[in-house]
Parts: structure tokens; sequence; C-alpha cells
């Protein structure tokens, strides 16, 4: 591979990522909520009620964390309970809006990468999940001038 193919390749990653980031904003903005509040209702939905676990799972402090979970908490969306098993971990449970809003977003996404993927095999979809892990393991984040 010669040095434009590798610029193609930089191009057309950091060209699919700018039209993701766009998509994911506007489906965010579509559902009065932060980006993150998004990831998080999506995951929480999806089983993952655990605090340490988004922590884990989103590779953020948990003090950013904590500020959207609580803003979801506000907005009533989820409900914060200590866990029965360590009373230092607290579960997350949607609330009957939450689970509206979960509902909708779903649909929503479901719809999207329906569309985005649509031409993909079961074969490639996991070969190119595969490649963008490994590009994202491999990936510095270094000032390159």
């Amino acid at each position: 591979m010669n040095i434009d193919d590798d610029y193609k390749i930089l191009h057309v990653v950091f060209q699919t990522t700018h039209i993701l980031k766009n998509d994911f904003k506007k489906f965010s903005n579509h559902l009065g909520l932060s980006e993150m509040e998004v990831k998080f209702l999506l995951s929480i939905g999806g089983g993952n009620n655990k605090i340490s676990t988004l922590i884990s799972f989103f590779n953020k402090h948990k003090s950013t964390i904590t500020q959207k979970i609580n803003s979801l908490e506000e907005k009533k969306y989820i409900v914060i309970s200590p866990s029965e098993k360590d009373k230092r971990e607290r579960i997350i449970t949607l609330t009957e809006k939450g689970k509206r809003l979960y509902a909708k977003a779903t649909a929503i996404k479901k719809e999207y990468i329906q569309k985005v993927f649509s031409t993909f095999t079961r074969k490639e979809k996991k070969q190119l999940l595969q490649l963008l892990e490994k590009l994202s393991q491999h990936t510095h984040h270094e000032n390159i001038c």
C-alpha cells in the first residue's frame, strides 16, 4: 500500500466519523438529550444497570458519568437505588418515562443501523468491527504538529 492509499484510508475514516458524529448529534437533539445521555439511556435500557459498568464501558471519569446519570434522574428517565447485594453499588432502573424514550430511541437506532449496514454481509460487519477495534486500540492521541 502506498502513501496515497494510506492517506485515502485516513480521509475516509475522518469523513465517516464526521458523518456518524453529526447523525448521532441530530438523533440526540431529536430525543431532547445530550449525546452522552443518549448513550447511557441506550446502555441502561440494554441491561447495563450499574454505574461501575458504565464507567468501565465508556472509559470516562466517574464524575462525568455521575453528572450525566444525575441529569437523567432529574429528567425522570431513571431511578437510582442501592444494590441489594452490595450497598456501595448503585443500580440504575428506567422509569416508565425512560422506558418510552428508550423504546423510541431503539426504534430509530434500529432503522438507522438497517440503512447504514444494509449492503453489508454478516461477515463484513464482523470484519469491520474487528478492524475498527484494532484501529481504536492502536491509535495514539498524540499531537502531530
